[in-house]
């Protein structure tokens, strides 16, 4: 990181204000997905994860940003911007380069109707489970049962803003179909039992879809080589200094400052006892 913020202050290289803006949003999701995943292998374990409360809540990415000490985040923060400004610089990304991505990852950009039914009780759950498998539509099941209100007015629907990637690993299954219920499974936060249903697909439209595809292009492996090698090229032409306490640079390596020898040690050691020895007897004949 510190090579980085180097190199981009020899190239006269900014971050704007609205740019680190847009880089704590970017570390908060990089946190809220490493969070996701962790809270998945718990699950999937019957386990409680680390990155849930005593009450099982799991925390946000936001939330663990904020509780770094500052001086921290305004470092992570400041190396994602300035990473994010090094992978533009350069880099040449057209509007063909873009149709193509989006052509090519169709379920990246197909958005989950998802609808749930909330219930008190894993025996609720499959009677619930058993009427919608008997016919039952599953809008009207949740109106008439699901203990979340809000949703249960809607039948049950929690909107369309869902990857169908982000649903199978919430609900730990391999694939989705539309139409069908999956669950019951139990809530980690509130001990509930819930069944899902995925109801329908959205497609977001390539307008929507395209600063996603930008950023996710930036991030390409050949741009990050890219950047990499000009860090690289950059340190090999800088000079290094060393604070004379932790030794001498030489070439590729630091060389540690000789350490004092062992009669030194044993020296300090014994001058270090007898001070403590006189300072007891100071205070013992002050008492």
């Amino acid at each position: 990181n510190i090579l980085y913020e180097q190199y981009a202050a020899d190239r006269h290289i900014q971050v704007t204000p609205a740019e680190t803006a847009t880089a704590k949003s970017e570390v908060e999701s990089f946190l809220d997905g490493s969070i996701s995943t962790q809270l998945s292998q718990a699950n999937a374990a019957g386990q409680q994860s680390f990155c849930q409360t005593n009450t099982r809540q799991a925390v946000t990415g936001a939330q663990v940003l904020a509780g770094l000490p500052t001086s921290l985040r305004e470092a992570q923060i400041q190396s994602q911007a300035i990473e994010d400004r090094l992978l533009a610089r350069g880099a040449t990304i057209t509007a063909a380069d873009i149709a193509a991505y989006y052509a090519k990852n169709p379920t990246q950009f197909t958005g989950a109707c998802v609808s749930a039914i909330l219930t008190d009780s894993q025996a609720h759950a499959n009677a619930l489970l058993a009427q919608i498998n008997g016919g039952a539509p599953f809008a009207s099941v949740a109106k008439a049962n699901s203990l979340d209100q809000t949703s249960a007015a809607n039948g049950g629907a929690l909107g369309c803003n869902f990857t169908a990637a982000s649903v199978e690993q919430q609900l730990q299954v391999p694939s989705l179909t539309v139409g069908a219920p999956v669950g019951p499974v139990q809530e980690t936060s509130s001990g509930a039992w819930v069944i899902f249903e995925v109801t329908g697909e959205v497609a977001q439209s390539l307008a929507d879809a395209t600063p996603t595809i930008r950023q996710d292009l930036l991030r390409s492996t050949a741009n990050q080589t890219r950047v990499a090698n000009e860090v690289k090229a950059f340190a090999r032409r800088s000079s290094i200094s060393v604070d004379p306490r932790y030794g001498t640079w030489t070439i590729s390596r630091i060389v540690p400052p000789p350490g004092p020898g062992a009669s030194d040690l044993l020296a300090a050691a014994l001058n270090g006892g007898a001070a403590n020895a006189s300072g007891s007897g100071a205070s013992g004949s002050g008492g």
